[in-house]
């Protein structure tokens, strides 16, 4: 960590555009990432920040894709220790995953399921479908492991569904090959209210689970966007 320093800009701008790396934040190794979500985790301390905002509509956001296909188990991945909890209805069974032991003790404080990538690989859903969230967790490398874990855990009837920004269309274009090694497609949609720079949402399932939900689930996405209050705040 001694190559890497962390700083806020002072002007107004979008969420984790106002920490600033020396490097894409695809390149930040997993101690990196810990440290790049334990500033940001900080910044969610203020909850009449934009960045507050913005991150809760993009949680509100893909809460209502996951009311949508009537979730029955949501593991919401690099969670950090302000999960998607209070967006959920519907009351799915819920665990979340990151690769941060603060932010797992930080949630297992409250009475939820906190668990390590290496312990959701062995993890089995109770209550179908399974969903896999990921708020702003995209942009970071992901590891092949851990593809292969959310793939498992969604079976053929449950999906991905994460924003994904940051990333170059050659970057996004390996992240969808990765993906379909595993038979998973992905269906993306814009955001329409633009809340960061190049955003997307993609809904990541099997073609049978793709037939069945992904129109449903980012057209609730989407509407959720259309129809938030600007001033909307969050976690």
């Amino acid at each position: 960590m001694d190559v890497l320093h962390f700083w806020l800009r002072r002007r107004r701008e979008r969420f984790m555009d106002v920490i600033s790396v020396p490097v894409t934040t695809e390149e930040l190794d997993a101690t990196q990432i810990r440290a790049v979500n334990r500033l940001r985790n900080e910044l969610m301390r203020d909850r009449s920040s934009e960045a507050v905002a913005i991150n809760g509509r993009v949680k509100a956001a893909i809460a209502a894709g996951v009311a949508a296909a009537r979730a029955g188990t949501v593991v919401d991945w690099g969670c950090g220790g302000l999960p998607i909890v209070p967006y959920l209805t519907g009351n799915p069974d819920f665990a979340g995953v990151d690769i941060d032991p603060v932010a797992l003790d930080e949630i297992r404080a409250t009475g939820l399921r906190g668990m390590s990538p290496d312990e959701a690989a062995t993890f089995t859903p109770a209550r179908s479908p399974c969903v896999v969230t990921g708020a702003f967790v995209l942009h970071f490398k992901i590891d092949h492991a851990h593809v292969t874990t959310m793939a498992r855990l969604v079976g053929t009837d449950g999906f991905i569904l994460a924003n994904v920004y940051r990333r170059s269309l050659e970057s996004r274009e390996n992240l969808r090959i990765a993906l379909k090694e595993r038979h998973l497609l992905v269906t993306s949609v814009h955001d329409p209210a633009e809340l960061v720079g190049g955003h997307e949402f993609w809904f990541i399932a099997t073609p049978e689970a793709t037939a069945l939900h992904a129109g449903t689930v980012l057209g609730a996405v989407t509407a959720t966007l259309t129809g938030a209050s600007e001033t909307e705040s969050a976690d």
